[in-house]
């Protein structure tokens, strides 16, 4: 069966470590079929700092994270549980993006993926 995509709401800073979290103890919940996929939107941002070009990793929605599962009682208390995790986005029982909202959104990371955004446009 193929999982739909909701959105979670996260403790803002906690976004990977939330991911991390969800990815690896979904074998020991026996999750492995039902929580399908964990997505943070994130962007390559290039800053100047102290005179130095660096290359970050911005997240694009700071608090949130897609996963994509199938939504029973048991998955919605398993990422309800997890350490960092507020709720569903919505509270009540979670509704999932439509196919038209999640393939935008997707479509928008990977064109993201490989591109370097720049923090500040300068026009001289």
């Amino acid at each position: 069966m193929e999982g739909q995509w909701f959105v979670i709401q996260i403790m803002s800073g906690q976004e990977k470590k939330v991911k991390k979290n969800l990815e690896e103890s979904r074998f020991a919940a026996g999750m492995v079929d039902i929580v399908q996929e964990v997505v943070v939107p994130t962007e390559n941002v290039a800053e100047v700092k102290r005179g130095e070009q660096k290359i970050s990793e911005k997240r694009l929605w700071p608090g949130y994270a897609l996963v994509k599962m199938i939504l029973t009682d048991d998955s919605w208390m398993y990422i309800k549980e997890t350490n960092g995790v507020i709720d569903f986005l919505g509270g009540g029982k979670p509704v999932p993006l439509s196919a038209s909202e999640i393939g935008e959104i997707l479509q928008d990371l990977q064109s993201r993926k490989g591109e370097v955004a720049y923090k500040h446009r300068l026009q001289v």
